[in-house]
């Protein structure tokens, strides 16, 4: 694995959160807060829909499509980023958020093994 600067990785999720936000707000703001959830839940959905194509493909076609699944990965991110906004969190909280989902999956498949031994 690539070693990753924990500054330069908070300074691009900082700027790509702005963006999306800049973006949101310029060119794809709805009429409500529920209008403006559904846009990013169908866009999440349609990107993932996207990625997933792009696999059928590989699968059925045997070429790579390495480029096209990650822009189409950056897209799911930039969804979701703006969801997670819009929802009230933060870049920090959103991380935080998904570490904390990873332990309690992690604890779950625990207590599953343990439950078959």
């Amino acid at each position: 694995m690539t070693e990753i600067d924990p500054t330069e990785l908070g300074k691009a999720l900082l700027k790509i959160w702005e963006q999306a936000d800049h973006n949101h707000k310029n060119y794809s703001a709805q009429a409500t807060y529920e209008a403006d959830l559904q846009f990013f839940a169908l866009g999440v959905a349609g990107e993932s829909g996207e990625f997933a194509n792009f696999v059928k493909k590989r699968t059925r076609d045997g070429t790579l499509y390495l480029q096209e699944m990650r822009y189409e990965t950056s897209d799911i991110l930039a969804y979701t980023l703006m969801a997670a906004r819009h929802l009230g969190m933060t870049p920090l909280s959103l991380i935080n958020t998904v570490a904390e989902k990873q332990n309690l999956f992690v604890k779950k498949q625990k207590k599953l093994r343990r439950a078959k031994i």
